[in-house]
């Protein structure tokens, strides 16, 4: 099955014709699948448990090689959409056209605005994908490529290479429980997710199990940009 290709829109409609070209330009492939150990161990079977983070590595390193992609891994506990994502990497590669960017690589700042964190080293370490302890993992992903031929190529490679059997929508394992918990870990305040709520017609004074949780990913994806946006403001 063909994956969702999706194109960058500029964030504001201040920035001059030849930039939103240029960002219009770029195609995106965000989603989320099951890794498993011993499908990762089979690639390299030279490697132990020890060493698996470094195969996952390897691999993410031939596709940027072999394809000139543009690709970052999460953990999936740690994303609430494909929205996320894709406002993540629509503000780091604002960022890298204007040559204003926070770090050193585009895959890097993407990961410091799916983060929330202005700080390199708080991005890299809350986001650290440890996969020596389970033998399966859930883990989303980005492919940001301007060549939309080529990003398939790369996406069909990654999928054969890491034996993905199928990518799955995040959403789907949305629950109260994890916006609760992202809400914490991201240090958003209880009155601030209120008051997206209430942007969004819903009125209430707690946050709740009773309330849907499709409103609940819009309220708190809405808090997630407004934290990205202040952390592009700073930079």
């Amino acid at each position: 099955m063909q994956p969702e290709i999706l194109k960058l829109e500029p964030l504001s409609i201040l920035f001059d014709q030849n930039f939103i070209n240029d960002i219009k330009s770029y195609y995106l492939i965000v989603g989320t699948f099951e890794l498993y150990k011993e499908n990762l161990l089979s690639v390299d079977p030279n490697k132990d448990n020890r060493n698996i983070e470094q195969i996952l590595f390897d691999i993410v390193s031939e596709l940027k090689e072999k394809f000139n992609v543009v690709i970052q891994l999460f953990n999936a506990d740690l994303i609430l959409s494909k929205k996320h994502i894709y406002y993540a990497v629509n503000f780091a590669l604002t960022n890298y056209l204007l040559n204003k960017m926070i770090s050193k690589k585009l895959e890097i700042e993407i990961l410091v605005y799916a983060s929330l964190q202005n700080q390199i080293n708080l991005s890299l370490k809350l986001f650290k994908i440890d996969l020596t302890r389970n033998n399966k993992y859930m883990l989303s992903f980005c492919i940001l490529r301007k060549n939309k031929e080529n990003i398939l190529n790369a996406y069909e490679y990654f999928q054969k290479r890491l034996k993905i059997e199928s990518i799955l929508e995040l959403s789907s394992f949305l629950n109260f429980e994890k916006i609760i918990n992202l809400k914490n870990i991201y240090k958003i305040e209880d009155q601030t997710l209120l008051n997206s709520l209430n942007t969004l017609g819903f009125n209430t004074e707690t946050i709740n199990k009773e309330i849907p949780i499709e409103i609940l990913e819009s309220a708190l994806l809405k808090c997630v940009i407004e934290k990205m946006a202040f952390i592009n403001f700073r930079s």
